[in-house]
């Protein structure tokens, strides 16, 4: 067992100066409760293992084994309470970079009996000439190595060049969570077409990446956001995309992107909580779904038994929001404009279409005319348009099921549809 070494350390004002001539200042380093044991075989025996490998790719299978064994055990050996860094400035006197760097703060706690582990980067800026990049802070929460070591150790007992999927798929770390806070961004624009390009500026509020509850190496419990990307609008941009955002009277965009999915055991259910993009002065789309008959086989290392079994997935619901939030009347102003019309004709327009077509296109269906009716009044009044989905099997719709459909048409009638737009 681990046994505590001591209790605490501190030390201040360290200068460093790398090969480079650059220099490194760190106002104060302070850490508590290292603890350690000894190796199976003694340190030094360990440690002339790591000294012998002067080229590990081109040792044999057998000396792999050993070095590798021998990494894991000076890694598992050891242990620390919690390591603190502020003050870190990086420069280069020279000039010759041009580079400026700085972090408030590095810190790194150990989980414990009422804790997650939890390892950050606070105040990082990083500055040249032309720009600048500033990150609030970069937090790791509930990440664990423990699946790692012991991979790493089945590794070590066999041949590491020849290890299967399975052993690989144990080398993976559970992840936790991850969160990227007030990063802001400004750095020259080397794609702009304007005699005196400006540079280019864009800031997020926050990423983040939740993957927990894994099975076989692989997370069953996911959550990807990014909230509130902002950027101005070049006035003298090349992008297809940003000239129409400009045309419609955008000069700055602010995004928020969401992924969220996790397995469900007991009902072999994928569930997708939320796909969603939303945009200021613009609106939201919303996706959300239940895949049915996954299971357990799905995360597999055996990749062939894993594709067997996904094929096998059904549908079995799927519910769109659409939300307008300003979107849809600028872009009928723009086509209006375009088009020398007046917009409330457009408009009157593109409803008879949606009306008329939608139904057409979907088979007739007294399904496919209540989503050509929500759809039109949508386009006449845009609020909130919201199409549900349900498989009238409870098992759901597999893909042998939808490849023999020939027409939309078919596929409508083994749904339960709803349609509305408020």
């Amino acid at each position: 067992d681990l046994k505590r070494i001591f209790g605490a350390f501190s030390l201040e004002n360290l200068e460093l100066r790398t090969d480079k001539d650059a220099e490194i200042r760190i106002t104060r380093i302070t850490g508590r409760d290292f603890s350690a044991r000894p190796t199976k075989n003694s340190l030094v025996e360990t440690m002339k293992v790591l000294g012998a490998a002067d080229a590990p790719d081109k040792a044999s299978p057998a000396e792999q084994a050993r070095l590798l064994g021998a990494s894991v055990e000076i890694f598992d050996a050891m242990a620390v309470g919690s390591l603190e860094a502020v003050g870190i400035e990086i420069r280069d006197p020279s000039g010759k970079e041009q580079v400026a760097g700085r972090i408030q703060r590095i810190a790194y706690k150990a989980a414990d009996g009422t804790q997650p582990s939890d390892a950050r980067i606070e105040g990082l800026d990083v500055a040249t000439k032309d720009g600048r990049t500033r990150i609030g802070a970069v937090a790791f929460t509930g990440f664990a190595l423990g699946p790692t070591v012991e991979g790493l150790r089945e590794l070590a007992d066999g041949a590491p060049a020849e290890a299967d999927a399975a052993v690989l798929r144990k080398l993976i770390p559970t992840l936790g969570a991850l969160r990227l806070s007030g990063l802001d961004v400004d750095v020259p624009n080397q794609r702009g077409q304007a005699p005196k390009r400006e540079n280019i500026r864009f800031g997020v509020k926050d990423i983040e990446l939740t993957a927990d509850r894994p099975v076989n190496g692989i997370p069953t419990d996911l959550r990807l956001a990014l909230e509130h990307l902002t950027f101005d609008v070049p006035g003298d941009t090349a992008e297809q995309g940003l000239k129409d955002l400009a045309a419609m009277g955008y000069r700055a965009v602010d995004l928020s992107w969401t992924a969220a999915a996790n397995w469900n055991e007991p009902g072999s259910e994928l569930v997708v909580r939320e796909v969603s993009l939303r945009g200021s002065q613009m609106g939201s789309v919303t996706l959300r779904g239940v895949l049915g008959n996954v299971g357990r086989d799905v995360f597999n290392p055996d990749s062939a038994l894993a594709l067997v079994a996904l094929v096998g997935a059904t549908a079995k619901s799927l519910d769109l929001t659409i939300e307008n939030g300003g979107l849809f009347e600028r872009f009928i102003a723009r086509e209006a404009k375009i088009n020398r019309g007046a917009a409330e004709k457009l408009r009157r327009e593109y409803g008879m279409a949606a009306a008329i077509g939608v139904p057409t296109m979907l088979g007739g269906s007294p399904a496919a005319k209540a989503i050509g009716q929500a759809v039109a009044r949508f386009i006449a009044k845009p609020g909130r348009l919201t199409l549900s989905a349900r498989t009238k099997d409870a098992g759901g719709l597999g893909i042998a099921d939808l490849t023999a459909f020939d027409q939309p048409g078919a596929i409508l009638e083994r749904l339960d549809i709803t349609a509305a737009a408020e």
